[in-house]
């Protein structure tokens, strides 16, 4: 009997462990080497962003305990992304492959390399993805940029094969789409990536990415997607701020945060020296945050590297992303082995529902949704056990108002809330953005699949600001889904009638205000990301004859276009208007993202000559250059002819100068690379300034590039001036310093800010003021010699403030803002405006643990001496790149003020001694990322301002001011012209 016993025992007490030790992936660990690295139960030098709570420690989002349910066998990931290291040891073998693209054609050529489009999808030889940037079959990044093979190891790198790190969907297969070579993408090359991952088979989309505008082909793609059962990430941005992005904050998509542990402060510094963590869900400072947020998941973590090996911490929301559109594949691998089908709406129910509330109020949380952390951290272990029947949360989906929506009258909820057992749903609505009671306005049973109107509200009954709509809609087994939507309610008497007029895509164009018809009254000129440029009577509001024009289909878009509709590139830069043919009307001036150059007449008919088109090799300088136009054209007469040329960079790196028949200016083009200092092939982003630097009498053009050299902290950017003549001026380019002028690709790199022109000195020539990015605003005689403050430090103070002034920065940096002259009292001494940003931002970069804080800023200098002007710098709200402020006058006082706004969502209008009009602030409920303008558009002898939101919507306003009063810097580029010259 004792032997027996003894015997039982031992087998028990034996075969336990080693049944444990010896299970294999995925019912036991992976041997992947990061995976589980350091014994102690709170490491953070390992994958601690996979694992589940233990020893008292909630780590991660509990990937271990959902692999042996699933680990995302058939399905397709799709990265959306600036390429990837095809090869990586972790990541070969992972990719989706075309089977219509591999094997052998008809003649025995290999159909991955036979040059044919065998699957005729209109994508040659895209046997594992497809390039949108350089138009070709190689999802690679030529610039060997790391991000996208990042986003692909948190992805689905090959698990329990002893290299790196395991993926958290290792079983499923990634689609390598590019877009970009940075992480600023176009938007409509976006929606291409989109549609054709959905057209691949994806069923989720990552995207660690932003975009410079949001088009009407990026909605569409987004929704196509939706309807196929495409479940899409986006990560929420890094700007330590409450403002939004797209496609992130559209209903169909989760926008996600960040979370890491807190020692991501030392982790900064050195990841070898923060091994052990005791809070792994403090929110991650630099993340993006507001009402739109749906999930937060883990920073700072292990993923693939570029050069085949892997890196020990990668921080950003970028990193957080790949974590929710892994855990959705899991969830549809898991229907599919069960047997159910789900919808992208159900899946998003499923990661909201099932995600980690994170309630910690010290570090910002509340119980339920809130602002830092949206419905909580991402749980795959959970979202996996809720694919059972009876466990389906229901669909709750507010489908209008749209996000942010600014409304000023009736507005219909309409919304969609149905399930797999019959449904109770209630609409709540309540002020603010993370409301704590709630108004039950309505409610009902299933609505079907359709969406219908639940409910009639109207903004005059309701206060000012903000209001957040809450669905919450329950089965009969008692599961729950929930949808929430943020819009404002504006009380402007100021604002006119019909307006703000909603544009249906984003507006990062800034309105041109100029008669374009003749009738004495400046007519609205604008361009949008949707491809198409308008022109509004200000007298009656509606479009000109002959408008809008809508620029052609993008080149090589015709795949896409037979599922969303006609792509069309858009436009960012701002038009101008100007005489180019020597008529007695003038032209609209525009660019495109795609390259192209556009002029119609004043009744919208295009000029023969025109679409004027770049011309780009591929590859181009490593793929560092594009056949894009991000710049504003500028209009002068070049070449003397009395009709004005039209003037551009291009990030080819060139600036062109093209006549009114759409040929080149002799000289023209130029190559804006220094040679002298290695010459760095980089793109231009900035507009082109026009004015006189030696006297001469003729045109001098200057601009920007996104050129960076030297080393932290002793580094410059270029600008450039040439004459009308194309020939580079004595002492041009200057060096531009800045601390680190390659902080963020294109958009942060070299010298974004367009270059502003205005006779400071009196001498009648022009000096040039402009900054590198984390640089100081600086001025520049026309030889190139630069204007020095005392200690040879820049011209413009950056310590300290103006008499009055309520900032508390120490010091400040140009961040890409841009800039304008102007006088805001007769005979007052000259300013130069533009935004800057607090220092401290570089404390609060290196601490993601720790919320410090820092202002944003709007600078105001004595042109002529470089002091603060009294009560500058002025508090913003937000991020003021890339726009201008304008400077006229609004109050009718017969001074002007500086009207400037920020990613804060108001316009701001600030008299000399930093006060505000009555009125002012203007809510918008948008990022005002495009300047604002100013003149008499409606013809009454008064002065109106206009602006347009990043979101889609332009407004007037009434002021009593008159017409010509005080119009010193009226719009992005000062004039109609878009000259940037002061005078």
């Amino acid at each position: 009997m004792r032997a027996t016993l003894l015997v039982v025992v031992a087998l028990v007490v034996g075969a336990l462990p080693a049944t444990a030790a010896a299970a294999g992936f995925p019912q036991g660990p992976p041997n992947d080497p990061l995976f589980n690295a350091d014994p102690l139960p709170n490491a953070t030098d390992e994958q601690w962003d996979l694992a589940s709570p233990a020893a008292g420690f909630d780590r991660g989002i509990s990937v271990d305990r959902a692999w042996p349910l699933t680990t995302g066998r058939g399905v397709t990931i799709a990265d959306i992304d600036v390429g990837v290291q095809l090869n990586h040891p972790d990541l070969a073998g992972r990719w989706a492959i075309n089977p219509g693209e591999t094997g052998t054609d008809s003649r025995g050529r290999n159909r991955a390399t036979n040059g044919i489009d065998d699957d005729h999808d209109g994508f040659v030889d895209d046997w594992r993805g497809w390039d949108f940037y350089a138009r070709d079959n190689k999802p690679t990044s030529d610039t060997q940029n790391p991000h996208g093979t990042n986003v692909a190891g948190v992805l689905g790198a090959a698990a329990n094969n002893g290299i790196d790190i395991a993926g958290i969907a290792p079983g499923a297969r990634l689609l390598p789409i590019r877009t970009s070579d940075n992480i600023l993408h176009q938007g409509v090359r976006v929606a291409e990536g989109i549609v054709y991952a959905t057209d691949r088979g994806a069923k989720a989309i990552s995207m660690s990415l932003g975009t410079d505008s949001f088009s009407s082909s990026l909605r569409r793609a987004v929704r196509y997607a939706h309807r196929h059962g495409v479940v899409m990430a986006v990560a929420s941005g890094n700007e330590f701020h409450f403002h939004h992005h797209y496609p992130q904050v559209m209903d169909d998509v989760l926008a996600v945060g960040g979370i890491n542990p807190d020692t991501a402060n030392l982790a900064a510094r050195d990841p070898h020296l923060a091994r052990a963590a005791t809070n792994f869900t403090v929110h991650a400072s630099y993340a993006d945050y507001g009402p739109h947020l749906d999930v937060v998941a883990p920073t700072q973590v292990p993923t693939t590297e570029w050069g085949g090996g892997s890196r020990l911490t990668w921080d950003g929301t970028s990193a957080a992303t790949p974590h929710v559109a892994a855990t959705a594949a899991l969830v549809l691998s898991r229907a599919r082995a069960v047997g159910i089908r789900l919808s992208a709406d159900e899946v998003i129910q499923i990661i909201r529902m099932t995600a980690t509330d994170l309630t910690d109020r010290s570090q910002g949380y509340a119980p339920g949704w809130d602002l830092l952390s949206g419905w909580g951290r991402v749980n795959a272990f959970a979202a996996v056990r809720r694919v059972a029947p009876g466990r389906i949360p229901p669909v709750a989906n507010i489908v209008a108002p749209d996000w942010y929506q600014p409304e000023r009258g009736r507005i219909g909820v309409r919304g969609i809330a149905k399930g797999r057992s019959p449904v109770a749903w209630r609409l709540e609505l309540a002020a603010g953005e993370q409301p704590e009671s709630w108004k039950v306005i309505a409610h009902g049973t299933s609505t079907g699949a359709r969406a219908r109107t639940l409910a009639r509200l109207d903004a005059r009954k309701l206060a000012r600001g903000g209001w957040t709509l809450r669905l919450r809609a329950t089965d009969a087994h008692g599961n729950v889904g929930e949808d929430r939507e943020f819009f404002y309610a504006l009380h402007d008497p100021s604002l006119k009638r019909g307006y703000p007029k909603r544009l249906g895509t984003s507006g990062e164009s800034s309105p041109t205000l100029a008669d374009v018809n003749g009738d004495g009254a400046a007519d609205i000129v604008l361009a949008t990301a949707g491809g198409r440029v308008n022109v509004w009577s200000g007298r009656t509001g509606r479009e000109l004859p002959g408008w809008p024009r809508a620029m052609g289909a993008m080149p090589g878009s015709a795949p896409i276009a037979r599922r969303i509709g006609t792509v069309r590139a858009g436009f960012v830069g701002t038009p101008a208007v100007g005489n180019i043919v020597g008529g007695k009307r003038p032209e609209v001036v525009a660019t495109t993202l795609d390259g192209r150059v556009y002029a119609w007449t004043a009744r919208g008919r295009l000029l023969r000559g025109f679409p004027f088109h770049i011309r780009l090799r591929r590859p181009a300088a490593n793929g560092r250059l594009d056949a894009a136009i991000y710049a504003s054209p500028a209009l002068a007469d070049l070449d003397r002819d009395g009709k004005l040329d039209v003037v551009f960079g291009a990030a080819d790196q060139r600036i062109y100068a093209v006549k009114g028949n759409g040929r080149l200016v002799k000289g023209w083009p130029v190559l804006a690379r220094d040679n002298a200092s290695g010459g760095d092939p980089e793109k231009i982003l900035s507009s082109p300034a026009i004015g006189d630097l030696n006297g001469d009498g003729s045109p001098d053009i200057v601009e920007g590039t996104a050129e960076a050299y030297g080393s932290s902290p002793n580094m410059s950017g270029r600008v450039y001036a040439f004459s009308s003549k194309g020939k580079l001026l004595p002492g041009w380019p200057v060096k531009v310093p800045g601390l680190a002028v390659n902080s963020i690709p294109l958009a942060g790199q070299g010298v974004p800010m367009s270059p502003v022109l205005a006779d400071v000195d009196g001498d009648h020539r022009d000096e040039v003021a402009v900054a590198s990015f984390t640089g100081e605003p600086e001025l520049y005689r026309g030889d190139g010699t630069r204007m020095t403050g005392a200690g040879g430090q820049s011209h413009f103070d950056f310590t300290g403030t103006g008499a009055g002034s309520r900032a508390t920065a120490p010091s400040v940096v140009a961040l890409g803002a841009n800039a304008a002259f102007g006088r805001t009292r007769r005979g007052g001494p000259l300013g130069l405006f533009g935004g800057v940003v607090d220092s401290r931002i570089a404390a609060a970069q290196s601490a993601p643990a720790t919320r410090l804080a820092f202002e944003h800023l709007l600078g105001g200098w004595d042109a002529a001496s470089g002091d603060w002007l009294a009560s500058y710098p002025i508090p913003m709200e937000g991020w003021q790149i890339p726009s201008a402020p304008a400077i006229a006058d609004v109050d009718g006082h017969g001074r002007a003020e500086v009207i400037a706004g920020s990613s804060g969502d108001v316009l701001h209008a600030f008299r000399p001694d930093g006060s505000e009009p009555p009125g002012w602030p203007k809510d918008t409920g948008g990022w005002l990322l495009a300047s604002p303008a100013v003149g008499d558009v409606d013809g009454d002898g008064r002065a109106e301002v206009v602006a347009v939101t990043r979101d889609g919507y332009l407004y007037v306003w009434d002021t009593p001011a008159r017409a010509g009063s005080m119009r010193e810097w009226p719009s992005f580029r000062h004039d109609a012209r878009n000259t940037g010259r002061f005078g």
